[in-house]
């Protein structure tokens, strides 16, 4: 489908890797799109801190294959850059044509973040996949005979973020949508600053997600502590973390904390 499509009103912004993780943050980022009827948005974002560092003349790098060290060479850096950006470009091309939704992308340089959260606007959401930790997908493994196993996999959970805040509606309804698309719960995580605003929360996120029939589970957080959401993720086995909330520095360090550690994608809701 030729990128040059009008762009409709809602784009899914996706940012990911090589790794499995990345491959499963497609995956969710397209079927949102095809779901909302909305572009699918590629964003390769160079990392403007190695470029910079690989221009001094101290930088080094070491080889996988013989721990030697050599010169950090800027040229090779940037055709690394490109490699991986064509290679990104394709599957995302191939991702938004199979399931026939529009799409687009661009190579912008910057810091992940900040280069996402400049693209974005309130109508959109943003899918991270990048991960510093190497997560194999049991179908993707050589030889695998889990077709044969008696091992039952664990069922894997959409978390989301869910405050007072005038977002925190849009983030549960994309929660819901991941949760049917993966034929399985949301588990929301309520963040109150008493137990009065606790009940409202819990009555209101029942009620949404009650009206299109998606099982519930409910945690309580007493704030946006990472180390306790990744503790959460882990116990419920997610497949996917919706997040809203970016104005102050402590959220925004939080999201980056959370796209840097977590072992499945997180969904940004504007």
């Amino acid at each position: 489908m030729p990128e040059s499509s009008p762009p409709p009103d809602k784009r899914i912004f996706i940012t990911w890797d090589s790794s499995p993780l990345g491959a499963a943050a497609l995956d969710a980022a397209a079927a949102l799109a095809r779901r909302l009827n909305a572009e699918l948005a590629g964003l390769f974002v160079e990392n403007s801190n190695l470029l910079r560092l690989a221009e001094l003349p101290f930088a080094r790098e070491y080889t996988l294959a013989s721990a030697a060290a050599r010169k950090f060479e800027t040229g090779e850096l940037k055709r690394a850059m490109r490699l991986q950006a064509e290679t990104a470009r394709g599957a995302l091309s191939r991702a938004a044509q199979n399931l026939s939704v529009r799409w687009s992308f661009q190579v912008v340089r910057g810091a992940l973040l900040d280069s996402v959260l400049d693209a974005m606007g309130e109508p959109d959401l943003a899918v991270f996949g990048h991960t510093g930790q190497y997560v194999v997908r049991p179908d993707t493994v050589k030889g695998s005979t889990a077709q044969h196993s008696h091992v039952t996999a664990p069922r894997q959970q959409i978390l989301a973020i869910f405050d007072e805040s005038r977002a925190a509606d849009r983030t549960l309804t994309a929660a819901n949508l991941l949760a049917q698309l993966h034929h399985t719960d949301v588990v929301v995580l309520l963040i109150a600053e008493d137990a009065a605003a606790l009940s409202r929360l819990h009555t209101r996120a029942a009620a949404q997600l009650e009206k299109n029939g998606t099982g519930a589970r409910f945690h309580v957080l007493p704030e946006r502590d990472t180390r306790a959401i990744r503790s959460v993720a882990d116990s419920y086995h997610a497949a996917a973390l919706l997040w809203h909330g970016v104005q102050s520095p402590d959220e925004r360090k939080a999201l980056a904390t959370l796209v840097d550690t977590l072992k499945c994608p997180v969904v940004l809701v504007s």
